[in-house]
């Protein structure tokens, strides 16, 4: 399931279409995703779709979702729950 997110098309991760990877995903990384994966939320990609790294603040709105809120240097937007229904369903 990460591995077809990640090298989705279109969309993914940049660092497959661009060539970045030099080493293997850490253990605490992998950790994480698997946590996600088992139903866990953490702020501010809790029930986000999309993120991206702007060139300068965060836009309140992309593509008719709401931003959630900022981590580093990369925005994190969520669809309505009535939009998409089923990313709001617990494990």
């Amino acid at each position: 399931m990460i591995r077809r997110m990640v090298f989705q098309r279109p969309g993914g991760f940049e660092a497959t279409i661009k060539g970045y990877f030099y080493q293997g995903a850490r253990e605490l990384d992998i950790r994480l995703a698997r946590r996600v994966i088992n139903g866990e939320r953490f702020h501010p990609a809790s029930y986000s779709l999309w993120f991206f790294k702007p060139s300068g603040a965060c836009p309140a709105q992309w593509n008719n979702q709401w931003n959630s809120g900022r981590f580093k240097a990369h925005c994190f937007y969520k669809p309505t729950e009535s939009s998409c229904p089923d990313v709001y369903n617990t494990f």
